[in-house]
């Protein structure tokens, strides 16, 4: 496997013209979730993720399903360890994110 925090994105992939239905066919082959985009600031665009990615694994649990993906990103707090596909290249990229403590809340919101 190939570890790329950033992976070098050509100004113009075969991605941008595929359609929602093919991503869902590529990410099924691979047993992974179709990574259809991010806005813009985010973790993942930090992280240069992109439309067309497969997303394999979050944490090291196989994320086959949305359901699998969600349980796999609350295994950790601040972060996450995304394992992906990007024109049949497996690549390895940390995100984080800032958290906030219960105490940073307003003790009086009712």
């Amino acid at each position: 496997m190939k570890q790329d925090d950033s992976p070098s994105d050509p100004p113009e992939s075969a991605t941008a013209f595929m359609k929602s239905s093919d991503f869902m066919a590529i990410a099924k082959i691979y047993g992974g979730l179709p990574y259809l985009g991010s806005i813009s600031g985010s973790p993942a665009d930090r992280a240069r993720l992109r439309r067309g990615d497969v997303v394999l694994a979050v944490n090291g649990i196989p994320t086959p399903d949305l359901i699998s993906f969600l349980d796999a990103r609350g295994q950790r707090e601040g972060g996450a360890t995304v394992r992906y596909v990007r024109d049949g290249v497996e690549h390895e990229v940390e995100l984080t994110w800032e958290t906030l403590r219960p105490s940073a809340f307003p003790s009086d919101i009712q």
